[in-house]
């Protein structure tokens, strides 16, 4: 494979939008259900989800225990 003829689908502005647009969601619909005494538990069970899961998580508004 010759690495000069490969080409980008999603550049990494795109997912970082993506992100955003999860970790909005999740802001709005937990905002009202999730408090310090009863903080949402993230958990990353991909292999390789890493990083997604870290994008993500600073995102979030909302107390999160991982």
């Amino acid at each position: 494979m010759n690495i000069n003829k490969l080409k980008t689908y999603i550049t990494s502005v795109d997912i970082k939008k993506q992100i955003a647009n999860v970790a909005n969601k999740i802001n709005s619909d937990y905002k009202d259900i999730i408090t310090e005494t009863s903080p949402l538990y993230a958990i990353c069970i991909l292999k390789g989800g890493v990083m997604f899961y870290c994008e993500l998580l600073k995102l979030l508004k909302i107390p999160v225990k991982m």
